[in-house]
């Protein structure tokens, strides 16, 4: 079985080929959920079958309060893919890691 290869954001040559551009976060007007929305361009030269960006969520006072997460099937070399995590209400949010297969 093939393992991931889990990109930090001080990672290896992947995550440099793998460029995240702007993103923007709201929480909905019913205080329901965070969505998080972006862009991620394969520069790799080489197609993913699988990609997942995942960002932590924190609360007023810094303390984590949950994950969101978004995964795209078969992006190929060249591709952009425009990404929409969704996870718990929260304060501010950081990227925390892409998995690629």
């Amino acid at each position: 079985m093939h393992q991931p290869d889990q990109l930090h954001p001080d990672a290896d040559s992947t995550s440099v080929c793998l460029e995240r551009g702007k993103r923007s976060s709201e929480v909905d007007e019913y205080d329901i959920a965070t969505t998080i929305t972006g862009t991620v361009k394969n520069n790799c030269g080489r197609d993913f079958s699988y990609v997942e960006i995942d960002f932590k969520l924190f609360d007023h006072k810094g303390n984590v309060v949950g994950t969101a997460m978004a995964n795209q099937t078969n992006l190929k070399a060249g591709e952009t893919w425009k990404y929409k995590a969704v996870g718990v209400p929260a304060y501010s949010n950081r990227f925390d890691s892409v998995t690629v297969y």
